[in-house]
């Protein structure tokens, strides 16, 4: 062996590894180095995985799962109701003059005439005055919830007109997210407006025609359709903006 030969590989004071390409030496600073940037490397990937772990997971990321979450829990808790606009009970309404709920005191008012019908409430007359100089007397119709109308009557979810205090008539169903905008800083608070696929089912007291007739317009929204809602982040994750 020649000291040529012996210099790349025959007298190698590290150790050696056999390769498609010959023998490679490794001398014992080498070795040590190697060890240490492999160390590095595996902490590295350890790191990078847990990181990636935690954002999956974060409530508080902006992500298709999150919203989905959070929207389909919001409406699994919070129904769609049919409202004769009335927010509690027992309520006064006005009387068309012939024992029949009207809306301003001259047409009928179908909504409060099919809900009645359902078995949602009783009817009772009263004459109440409503004169400010002179005695007038006005015929008022008092509504006082049956047992059935009770347990479903659900009061204002304190998000304007599109959950109004009414009686529970089915469910919105989330089918997918699909966008969102990415969050920002609005009045203090970091939001984002995020449009999903949802669908609307109705319960089985909602067909009768009475009620099919006075909420046509509601009932008739059964297909899939878009809706755009405003999400907050809060503490804990995101919330439907109130």
């Amino acid at each position: 062996m020649s000291k040529g030969e012996a210099g790349r590989g025959g007298l190698c004071l590290g150790s050696c590894t056999m390769s498609s390409d010959g023998v490679g030496c490794w001398s014992g600073h080498s070795k040590r180095r190697m060890r240490r940037i492999l160390r590095c490397a595996a902490a590295l990937g350890s790191l990078f995985a847990g990181l990636t772990a935690a954002g999956c997971s974060d409530p508080k990321a902006a992500t298709k799962e999150n919203f989905q979450k959070v929207l389909t829990a919001f409406f699994d808790k919070n129904c769609s109701v049919l409202s004769a606009g009335v927010g509690s009970f027992p309520a006064e309404v006005d009387s068309d003059g012939f024992g029949q709920p009207s809306l301003l005191g001259m047409a009928p008012d179908d909504a409060i005439q099919a809900l009645g019908q359902a078995g949602l409430f009783t009817t009772s007359t009263k004459m109440v005055d409503v004169g400010v100089f002179r005695h007038m007397l006005k015929e008022k119709l008092v509504l006082t919830l049956t047992d059935k109308g009770n347990a479903l009557f659900q009061k204002s979810g304190g998000l304007g007109m599109m959950f109004p205090a009414g009686f529970c008539a089915g469910h919105v169903k989330v089918l997918s997210v699909d966008r969102f905008t990415q969050p920002a800083t609005q009045n203090g608070q970091i939001t984002s407006l995020v449009t999903v696929t949802a669908k609307a089912s109705y319960d089985d007291w909602t067909r009768a025609p009475a009620i099919q007739k006075a909420f046509a317009s509601q009932l008739g929204h059964v297909t899939p359709a878009p809706i755009t809602l405003q999400l907050v982040q809060m503490d804990d994750g995101w919330a439907v903006s109130p």
